[in-house]
């Protein structure tokens, strides 16, 4: 599959300024699918959450506010070996937590029922909630909201992506497995070579798929 990333970061409160100083929510998005997937998830210094997050869903595009984003997580992430297409949004400031609920809201006046129990849960931090409109901002920058939103499938981050997240399920319930973070992928090699190549990767040696859908 081929992922949109959107991405906000936390900024710690007066109260505990580092509580939240590596947080960050996130929306993922598969157009061909519309499917969309949101959560927050808790990181360290060595961004290992985001890392293990983009060696796992390995997005095309990822999307985020130029005030919001870390000079550190640009670079790493300009650093990939895959790298995405980078895509500022503006429109997407940190501190417009209104104006983003009010986006969700214009939303779910046009299609109700669209957001799971487990979903509305995660959408009462601002940090997702700027996350999962400013998705719903580029695909109308991008002239695919008309084709994409009115049949979006809305959900809670797969566990997959959030293996950390606490006591929150998604609705199709989660299944127990073992959950490889950046680390280990890189050391095992497993979607690419110490080297940054496809080639020579366990995926690549496994793969033995004719098309597209049989790959995914």
């Amino acid at each position: 599959a081929k992922y949109m990333l959107c991405l906000h970061f936390h900024k710690g409160s007066a109260a505990s300024p580092d509580a939240d100083r590596f947080k960050f929510s996130a929306s993922l998005v598969d157009c061909a699918t519309s499917q969309i997937q949101v959560g927050t998830l808790q990181d360290g210094l060595d961004r290992n959450a985001l890392r293990t997050l983009l060696a796992q869903c390995q997005p095309a595009e990822v999307v985020y506010s130029v005030a919001n984003i870390p000079a550190d997580v640009l670079g790493m992430i300009k650093r990939l070996p895959c790298r995405p297409q980078l895509s500022p949004l503006l429109e997407l400031r940190g501190s417009d937590a209104m104006a983003a609920r009010s986006t969700l809201s214009k939303y779910r006046l046009a299609h109700p029922d669209k957001f799971p129990e487990a979903l509305q849960t995660i959408l009462a931090q601002d940090g997702a909630t700027i996350a999962a409109a400013g998705v719903i901002k580029y695909l109308e920058m991008a002239l695919l909201a008309k084709r994409v939103l009115p049949i979006a499938i809305w959900d809670v981050l797969a566990p997959t992506f959030n293996p950390l997240q606490d006591g929150v399920a998604r609705t199709s319930g989660i299944s127990r497995r073992l959950v490889l973070d950046a680390t280990a992928l890189s050391a095992l090699e497993v979607l690419e070579t110490l080297e940054g190549t496809y080639k020579g990767s366990l995926l690549e040696y496994l793969n033995h798929t004719g098309t597209e859908f049989g790959f995914r």
